[in-house]
């Protein structure tokens, strides 16, 4: 299977929005280190970035990495709970890991951790793809 350095992973390159995106495929999963902070400025950015690889992708699970995201608001989790039901419906998963502070207290409040929050055995870094 591919090895990507964790180190090469969290350097996610500015596109053209307001946040940071890098997006990279590590044998089965789609991976997105997501960077900044998720808002109302840039929801709609992300809920078509996340759709286009929802859509597109041919990998079996998508894993948004939020090591560094500093803020998620209530329009960006719709976007991501938007493009786990649309990825579900494919078969396809799509889970949050790296979650901290403020946005790990809201996934947690909003009662989303079970759903869509990796657990320590899916995680595409300790399955030895990192």
């Amino acid at each position: 299977m591919p090895r990507i350095a964790d180190s090469e992973m969290r350097i996610p390159q500015r596109d053209a929005g307001p946040f940071c995106w890098s997006q990279r495929r590590v044998g089965w999963v789609d991976v997105i280190c997501l960077a900044g902070e998720l808002d109302l400025a840039t929801a709609e950015d992300l809920r078509e970035r996340l759709m286009s690889v929802v859509e597109s992708g041919a990998a079996t699970s998508i894993v948004l990495d939020f090591s560094d995201v500093g803020y998620v608001d209530a329009r960006s989790v719709d976007a991501i709970v938007t493009a786990w039901t649309a990825a579900t419906s494919r078969g396809r998963r799509l889970q949050v890991e790296g979650l901290h502070g403020m946005p790990a207290m809201v996934f947690r409040v909003l009662g989303l951790e079970s759903l869509l929050v990796t657990d320590g055995g899916t995680s595409w870094r300790e399955a030895g793809l990192d």
